[in-house]
């Protein structure tokens, strides 16, 4: 039976099967260097906690192209499984980033600057907002607004939005 040493001080029996060690491609040898049971403990410490909720945070607003891609590709309560066979997305991670820079940041509905944000219902969030919501997202049909604009428009027309975002403007002045 292989064995190998866990790496944290804390470990009470340092020498385990390599069983007891989760897989790591990008470690020598292929496994991690801290044992599952020493790796469980310190996740559920709060400095454990903490680094994930820190990690998650971060990478949620450096990578907020990539949820929003994730969440236009996944099927939820809105789109059943067979409408994702019957409509193909054709945007990309890519592409959300592209139209991001050529909207210059700004929401497509309001003009208001759209700041990546780990909270994804902050109203300055960027969104994916399909023009049409019959057909699924395709650079044609799709824009990027922020949230706010994106829940306030719900299922109404572009025509009727803007008739709307007109009054709401004309009333505050």
């Amino acid at each position: 039976m292989e064995t190998k040493n866990c790496s944290s001080p804390e470990c009470l029996s340092p020498t385990k099967p390599i069983s007891e060690f989760h897989r790591n491609r990008s470690k020598v040898g292929g496994l991690q260097s801290q044992c599952k049971v020493c790796v469980r403990k310190w996740l559920s410490s709060d400095v454990g906690k903490n680094y994930h909720r820190e990690y998650f945070r971060v990478w949620d607003v450096e990578n907020w192209h990539a949820r929003l891609f994730h969440s236009c590709t996944k099927r939820n309560k809105h789109r059943p499984e067979s409408w994702l066979k019957n409509q193909k997305v054709t945007i990309t991670k890519e592409w959300i980033l592209e139209q991001y820079v050529r909207q210059a940041k700004k929401c497509y509905h309001t003009g208001v600057i759209m700041i990546p944000s780990e909270d994804p219902r902050n109203p300055f969030q960027p969104s994916l907002e399909r023009l049409d919501n019959d057909v699924t997202y395709t650079p044609e049909n799709t824009v990027l607004a922020s949230w706010a604009a994106n829940a306030a428009r719900g299922s109404s027309s572009v025509e009727v939005f803007r008739e709307w975002l007109k009054a709401v403007r004309s009333s505050t002045e």
